[in-house]
C-alpha cells in the first residue's frame, strides 16, 4: 500500500496550506473540512467490492484530495488561490528556513521519541509492542481532538495581540494554561473511567479477547497522564509561535528526545512497558515546564 499512500504527502502538505490560509483570513470552516477524508474513507468502505478496488487504500487517497479541493475552492472563488512559482528568488524564503525550517527540525527530533518507544518496546515481552499500538491509537485520538481545538482557538488570539503590540500576550497564555490543565485533569478523569469500555468498543473482537482488552486499558490509563501536560503545552507553544521564538519552538522538540531517551533506560528495566509509557509522561512534563519556562522569561525582564 505505500505506493498509493505516498500520495498522502503531498495531498496532506497542500491541506495544510490551505487550511493555514482559511484560518489567517478568519475563515473557521476548514475545521468542518476535516470530516472530509473520514466519511470519503467511510463511503468507500460501504461500496461492494468489485466498484472499488483496495478500498481502504484508495478510499484514503480519495479523502484527501476530496479535502485538499474543498478547502481551496473558497480560496479560488475569493481570489485568494495564487499559482506557485518553482524558483527560490522570493524573499520569503528567508523568511521560512529562519522560522518553519527550524520548526520543522524540531519535529522530527521530537517524532523521533515514537521510534524510541517502538524499539524499547520490540524488546520486551512478546505482545508489548502490539499492546502499545493499541493503547497509542486511542490516545493518539485524544490528543489530536484536542490538539485542533487548542491550537485553532488559542493562536489567533494570540497572533492578533502580537500584532497589537504583544502586551498582553504572556498574561493570555498563563491564564490559557491554567484552564488547559484543568482540561487536562477532566479528560484524564473521564477517559481513564472509559478505558476499558474504549478498548472493548473499537477492539475486541476476533483474536482480541477480553484479556488483551485489560492488558491494553492498563497501558492507555498509564499513558493518558499525558493529557494533562499535553493541552497546557500546546497553548504556551501557539504564544511562542505568535510571538515568533521559533528557536525556542525547535529547542523543545530537541529537549524532548534528550529526555526521553535516558529516562527510559532508567525506566524501562524496572517496570517494563509500564515504565516506557511514564518516561513518555515525564518527558511532557519536562517539556511543559520548560516552555513555561520560555513564556515567564519577558515578565522577569528578559528578552
Amino acid at each position: 500500500m505505500t505506493g498509493g499512500l505516498a500520495l498522502l504527502a503531498p495531498l496532506g502538505t497542500v491541506s495544510g496550506l490551505f487550511a493555514a490560509w482559511l484560518l489567517a483570513a478568519g475563515h473557521h470552516r476548514n475545521t468542518l473540512f476535516e470530516a472530509i477524508p473520514a466519511l470519503t474513507l467511510l463511503i468507500a468502505l460501504l461500496l461492494p467490492p468489485a466498484w472499488l478496488p483496495e478500498q481502504l487504500l484508495w478510499g484514503t487517497v480519495a479523502g484527501f484530495a476530496l479535502h485538499a479541493a474543498a478547502l481551496g475552492m473558497p480560496l479560488l472563488r475569493r481570489g485568494e488561490l495564487p499559482m506557485p512559482r518553482l524558483a527560490q528568488r522570493s524573499p520569503a524564503w528567508q523568511f521560512f528556513w529562519g522560522s518553519i525550517g527550524i520548526m520543522a527540525l524540531g519535529q522530527v527530533l521530537s517524532g523521533l521519541t515514537t521510534l524510541v518507544d517502538q524499539f524499547f518496546a520490540a524488546g520486551l515481552d512478546s505482545g508489548a509492542l502490539s499492546t502499545l499500538s493499541y493503547a497509542n491509537r486511542i490516545l493518539a485520538l485524544i490528543l489530536g481532538l484536542g490538539a485542533t481545538a487548542v491550537s485553532r482557538a488559542t493562536l489567533p488570539v494570540f497572533s492578533n495581540d502580537v500584532a497589537q503590540g504583544g502586551a498582553n500576550v504572556t498574561a493570555l497564555a498563563l491564564r490559557w494554561f491554567k484552564w488547559m490543565l484543568l482540561l487536562g485533569f477532566l479528560v484524564l478523569l473521564v477517559s481513564w473511567t472509559l478505558a476499558p469500555w474504549m478498548v472493548r468498543i473499537l477492539f475486541e473482537r476476533g483474536a482480541f479477547t477480553a484479556s488483551d482488552t485489560q492488558a491494553v486499558s492498563s497501558v492507555l490509563r498509564y499513558s493518558l497522564f499525558q493529557v494533562i501536560f499535553y493541552f497546557p503545552a500546546l497553548v504556551l507553544v501557539s504564544a511562542l509561535a505568535a510571538q515568533h521564538r521559533y528557536k525556542l519552538i525547535a529547542l523543545s522538540g530537541a529537549i524532548n528526545l534528550l529526555c526521553k531517551l535516558p529516562l527510559a533506560f532508567l525506566l524501562v528495566p524496572l517496570l517494563g512497558l509500564y515504565g516506557l509509557v511514564l518516561s513518555t509522561v515525564l518527558m511532557y512534563a519536562l517539556n511543559t515546564a520548560l516552555v513555561f519556562i520560555f513564556i515567564r522569561r519577558p515578565l522577569l525582564g528578559k528578552s
